[in-house]
């Protein structure tokens, strides 16, 4: 069946397709700006001190982190999205003691 498509409408038809893609999981993703989701930290991130974790939709979650929450899950705060990935802040009822 080789030969029925012209390679310049494959090409086209992949395009739109990849476009159509794009926009889908971008828009997907906008969806969670403002909420709160469960993340398991697996990895460290691109920047020093930022670690890299999996959604329950197995989107990519990017936050500044300390080492120690490598390989916990830990509820982050969404506040940005690509098509790609979100991002976002720790949320911790955690609190550092002052030095007497």
């Amino acid at each position: 069946m080789k030969g029925l498509v012209r390679p310049e409408i494959m090409a086209e038809r992949l395009k739109r397709l990849q476009s159509l893609l794009d926009e889908q999981a971008r828009a997907f993703n906008q969806n969670f700006i403002g909420r709160t989701l469960p993340v398991l930290f697996d990895r460290k991130g691109r920047e020093p001190g930022q670690l890299l974790g999996r959604s329950p939709h197995n989107q990519s979650v990017y936050v500044a982190a300390a080492p120690r929450l490598y390989g916990q899950i830990v509820d982050v705060a969404v506040d940005t999205a690509t098509k790609s990935a979100l991002g976002g802040e720790i949320v911790t009822t955690e609190t550092i003691a002052k030095r007497a």
